[in-house]
């Protein structure tokens, strides 16, 4: 039996507008996700709420990186976990204001 091999989906723009607004409301993303929660599948919101934990542990996103950061996310390797790195360093350059 040939096993299939999902090719890597970026956000769609509602998810992508609903990430982007639970952080701009709530300035956290995992505790405020129950907000969007209720409208997804039990596969998506698992999915997305270890997203959530994950924006949280890098520091964020915005419109720039959170492509990037989802593929990180879901293609965790050497060349992505160099992004997440540069973004988290980024981000902490803001929280020391």
């Amino acid at each position: 039996m040939q096993k299939t091999i999902k090719k890597f989906q970026p956000l769609s723009e509602l998810r992508v507008y609903q990430i982007l607004n639970l952080g701009k409301q709530f300035g956290e993303y995992a505790e405020s996700f129950g907000y969007y929660g209720e409208s997804l599948t039990l596969d998506e919101y698992h999915e997305l709420y270890g997203f959530m934990e994950f924006l949280d542990e890098v520091g964020g996103c915005g419109p720039i990186n959170i492509q990037e950061l989802w593929h990180a996310y879901k293609v965790p390797c050497r060349e992505t976990l160099k992004v997440v790195d540069y973004w988290k360093a980024e981000f902490a350059k803001y929280k020391n204001y």
